[in-house]
């Protein structure tokens, strides 16, 4: 359920709550439209091009709906996984906006 909390077990089989799937999935999503305005703004300064296929192709929109839509899915079936693409987005939008504030 999207709701219910995700565990891990451990070998003494107490086990640990990592967070709520909806929580993770909401984290993934702010992040994606972060990253998606602040690639926006790089663009419309000039400060750098798209380098990614699927958002030259089909723009930013497709790619943010995209990534909640996937995001969903994976929120369901394995909560734990959306860490990857959190930590992944984070560094993206860090390395992005650190861009922006050196170019300004």
């Amino acid at each position: 359920m999207l709701v219910a909390r995700a565990t891990e077990g451990t070998r003494t089989g107490s086990r640990k709550v990592i967070a709520r799937p909806i929580v993770l999935w909401a984290a993934l999503n702010l992040l994606n439209l972060l990253d998606a305005a602040l690639t926006t703004s790089a663009l419309s300064s000039g400060l750098a091009y798209e380098a990614n296929p699927l958002v030259t192709e089909m723009g930013i929109t497709m790619k943010v709906v995209l990534v909640a839509v996937a995001g969903m899915g994976v929120a369901v079936l394995r909560p734990r996984a959306l860490l990857i693409p959190i930590v992944v987005l984070a560094l993206v939008v860090s390395y992005t906006a650190a861009g922006l504030l050196l170019a300004s």
